[in-house]
């Protein structure tokens, strides 16, 4: 039995799901595992009460009755601001396992600050950049890197709302994954930028140079809908990411006969439903670690393009 800490019931902590079948938060995650012990605590006692009443959790109001140190696991699921000061309670406390949701700060000074405690620390931390730990995601890993084998990358183009360290991040962290290599951007130039939807990140467009390819960032502003789309352009391959990720297309130009083996003489491939359940592979991850079968988190990672992601935007 682990004992865990649900710290903020807002969206992704507790409500995405609050009324539906799927499993789009920590704390639905949580409920469905017998081998968790669950406290949460929020500032909002309407979210509080809510999710006591629906999953039975220990409920927390007063942060100074929270002791870090009774705790297994902790999911950071409060406002960004809040992350680095819980990080470092944590890594205090011992605790084993923090799931932190991102970005890590819209700090530079915090998070290196942050970095070095980490290093000290015996803690793990995963942050959940949610693709990187769905199945669908890694058999496409797969396939692009068999892809790189015989094609050349000429270009990437992005789309997303709400936030450049926000959601651009999820998109950033994926092409990180999914070429297993560091994405850092060159001749960066931001073309538009807005706060539309946090007062400390902006909403931007950029336009920018990895090893040689071209990498179009198209900010959207003002629109009360997810918009996350990645198109991934070979000379004769394109990747297709859509509906925020849910929908993958791989298509060829390639004759039958020079294709890839894993197009079967198929002129493409289609994944759908891809983010279905999208916390129950990040909570097997998180297991996985806590039962010591797996000692790799993607803090350090996931710290260092935040770093980067801030710097673009400073430059």
């Amino acid at each position: 039995m682990f004992r865990a800490l649900l710290f903020g019931c807002g969206n992704i902590g507790a409500r995405y799901d609050l009324n539906l079948d799927s499993v789009l938060s920590h704390a639905k995650a949580y409920s469905l595992d017998s081998d968790f012990q669950v406290d949460a605590y929020d500032t909002n006692s309407t979210y509080l009460n809510e999710v006591g009443k629906k999953y039975r959790f220990g409920l927390i109001s007063d942060f100074n009755n929270i002791r870090f140190s009774e705790y297994d696991m902790v999911s950071i699921c409060s406002p960004t601001d809040t992350h680095v000061s819980l990080l470092e309670l944590c890594f205090q406390e011992k605790v084993k396992l923090i799931l932190c949701e991102k970005p890590v700060s819209y700090n530079q000074e915090k998070i290196n600050s942050v970095l070095d405690l980490y290093a000290k620390s015996r803690s793990r931390v995963i942050v959940n950049y949610i693709r990187r730990f769905q199945p669908d995601f890694f058999k496409l890993k797969g396939i692009l890197l068999e892809i790189l084998k015989v094609d050349t990358l000429v270009g990437i183009d992005i789309k997303y709302c709400r936030g450049f360290l926000n959601n651009c991040s999820h998109a950033l962290d994926l092409i990180e994954f999914l070429f297993d290599s560091e994405l850092s951007l060159g001749e960066v130039k931001v073309t538009e930028k807005k706060y539309d939807s946090f007062s400390e990140d902006p909403t931007v467009s950029v336009s920018a140079k990895w090893n040689g390819s071209i990498i179009s960032i198209n900010g959207k502003t003002d629109i009360h809908y997810p918009v996350f789309e990645v198109d991934i352009y070979f000379r004769n391959h394109l990747i297709r990411i859509q509906n925020s990720g849910n929908d993958i297309s791989i298509l060829s130009s390639l004759a039958e006969s020079e294709q890839l083996e894993v197009f079967s003489g198929e002129d493409s491939i289609s994944m759908s439903h891809c983010l279905e359940n999208y916390m129950l592979p990040v909570f097997y991850k998180a297991k996985q670690s806590l039962l010591k079968e797996t000692e790799t988190d993607n803090f350090v990672n996931s710290s260092l393009l935040n770093l980067k992601m801030l710097g673009y935007l400073n430059g």
